[in-house]
């Protein structure tokens, strides 16, 4: 996968080629910010079905990304 030099890395997880472990794996971005045209842009790849998005961590995280896509102030965040 291919990632923006841009991008900055939140999480990251351990990817490796079929029967690849080990020193030839790599780490993949799986939560990430970045700046695009002007806006901020937030990238989760956590968990997409019910029980990821009901756990209390991970809603506070989407909570948090979305008031920062929309600018609001670290201050504002950190309150979430």
């Amino acid at each position: 996968m291919w990632v923006s030099p841009d991008v900055k890395p939140l999480a990251e997880a351990r990817a490796a080629a079929p029967g690849v472990s080990g020193p030839g794996s790599t780490w993949t971005p799986t939560l990430w910010t970045r700046q695009w045209q002007g806006a901020r842009v937030v990238y989760d790849a956590l968990g997409h079905a019910c029980p990821s998005l009901e756990h209390p961590v991970h809603r506070r995280l989407v909570a948090r990304a979305a008031l920062w896509a929309l600018g609001r102030s670290d201050d504002e965040i950190r309150k979430i």
